[in-house]
């Protein structure tokens, strides 16, 4: 089995049977490689950039005997191929921010490309039938559709099979007798479509990687969201809705990985595109986008908002002024934000505690104290068991700090998937110290033994 790995490792992997995964081109060597494909016999495979949003998405075919690697297609806007399927001598590829699908052709060298459909908002997906019969998938109409492809029209050559929400689908696939599978990436769900245009439900609609948790205290509404789509929960009945749909680099949302209440409005942090983004509940839509480096967490602090950075291994204090109410504005790092805490690993998850703030360095495996007012800190907690990660990304899954009260503290670990729950007995009793110096507030490493009496584990299953 082949697959890609776009951010992590960044490189196509093959997985034998009772074999381990094992990289086909060196680690690195292919940031945002997406889609793949396996010639009829097998022996050439096909390997394309995707969502990276400058012009380096190339097309690449691999000898699978040879290991001998040649470039087709080169520096293509936003994706050089998503989802591509191949048919004598030829790739299909959609082309999501062009709105087609071409046909890349193999037999002749340099390929010649061409258009098989067009018009359409942003085709995902692309598959054959046995019959040969070409499905594309639209995300950005929600449309399935079968392509005529003898039809010299391209803008008119496709048949409407079933129509979904828009920015919400993700993949269509075929079984052995022609069944054809749709999957909703912001629905969780999994339909298929019958020949008639009817549909059945294999998989219902759910919420889909949930990430981040966010309380608006005026109408006590819960949301939570994953980088392509938006949910709004109910939690005295819990029911929810999607108000959002948002597929990958389509919709209107910043392909967040967390959020946070801020009054009344959300804070959209995303470290895929590293920007923060205000949302407006009320107008349901995005008030202003601000340039931040890599932000894993964020917290009201006053009338302003704490925001970790990742890749300076700071927290920052911004503050965005009354009069900034333009539609998806975008505002430069710095221009209303200024260092409060610097010098910092890997900070992650925040929490305000007293005078304090709580901060999880994943990169020095320990949890912090902070005084806001002074700057010097105190080790809470140390080895904790978060995931080790790699230059392109440091962090395993995001860790985050809450506050039980009574001096205990509850921290997620990705390493050792377990909830540590911490009783900070010297809270009050220490003082805080200066980073390095291990004082009475602070556990040295000498006794940090002290602190593992204090913390009860719940290990998640």
């Amino acid at each position: 089995m082949y697959y890609t790995d776009p951010q992590y490792f960044q490189t196509v992997l093959v997985k034998g049977v009772d074999q381990p995964t094992m990289p086909l081109l060196p680690p690195r060597s292919v940031p945002f490689v997406n889609s793949i494909s396996l010639s009829t016999d097998q022996s050439k495979l096909f390997y394309a950039q995707c969502w990276n949003t400058n012009d380096g998405n190339s097309l690449y075919q691999l000898d699978l005997n040879t290991l001998e690697v040649k470039t087709i297609v080169k520096d293509i806007f936003g994706c050089a191929s998503n989802a591509m399927a191949y048919k004598d001598e030829a790739l299909y590829t959609p082309r999501p921010f062009e709105g087609r699908v071409v046909k890349v052709d193999l037999s002749v060298m340099p390929a010649v490309i061409s258009n098989v459909t067009t018009a359409m908002v942003s085709p995902n997906a692309v598959k054959f039938d046995s019959k040969g019969n070409l499905y594309v998938l639209d995300t950005g109409s929600g449309e399935v559709a079968v392509v005529d492809r003898e039809e010299a029209n391209t803008d008119k050559n496709r048949k409407i099979l079933a129509k979904f929400p828009r920015n919400s689908l993700d993949n269509l696939a075929f079984d052995a007798n022609d069944r054809l599978f749709v999957s909703s990436a912001s629905d969780a769900s999994i339909t298929e479509v019958l020949f008639h245009g009817g549909r059945r439900s294999l998989v219902d609609a759910g919420i889909s990687i949930p990430m981040g948790l966010a309380l608006v205290k005026e109408t006590q509404k819960i949301y939570t969201l994953s980088p392509g789509a938006f949910y709004e929960i109910d939690p005295k009945t819990g029911n929810y809705n999607t108000i959002v749909r948002s597929a990958v680099s389509l919709g209107p949302m910043n392909e967040p990985t967390n959020v946070v209440a801020w009054g009344n409005k959300l804070v959209l942090l995303s470290a895929i595109t590293n920007s923060l983004m205000l949302w407006n509940l009320s107008l349901a839509q995005a008030e202003a986008i601000i340039t931040h480096e890599s932000p894993i967490d964020a917290h009201p602090f006053r009338n302003d908002l704490l925001v970790t950075s990742l890749a300076f291994g700071s927290i920052e204090r911004i503050h965005v002024k009354n009069d900034l109410n333009v539609t998806k504005e975008s505002i430069a790092r710095g221009t209303y934000s200024r260092v409060i805490v610097s010098g910092l690993n890997i900070p992650e998850g925040i929490a305000l505690y007293g005078k304090e703030l709580l901060v999880i360095d994943s990169g020095d495996q320990k949890l912090y104290a902070i005084n806001l007012a002074t700057g010097e800190k105190r080790i809470i907690a140390r080895d904790i068991g978060f995931l080790d990660g790699i230059d392109e990304l440091p962090f395993g899954y995001p860790n985050n700090v809450i506050v039980l009260g009574n001096g205990f503290i509850c921290v997620n670990a990705d390493k050792t998937n377990v909830i540590h729950i911490i009783h900070d007995d010297r809270s009050r009793k220490g003082k805080s110290t200066k980073s390095g110096k291990a004082g009475k507030g602070e556990r040295s490493k000498k006794n940090s033994k002290e602190w593992e009496y204090n913390v009860r584990h719940l290990r998640v299953h």
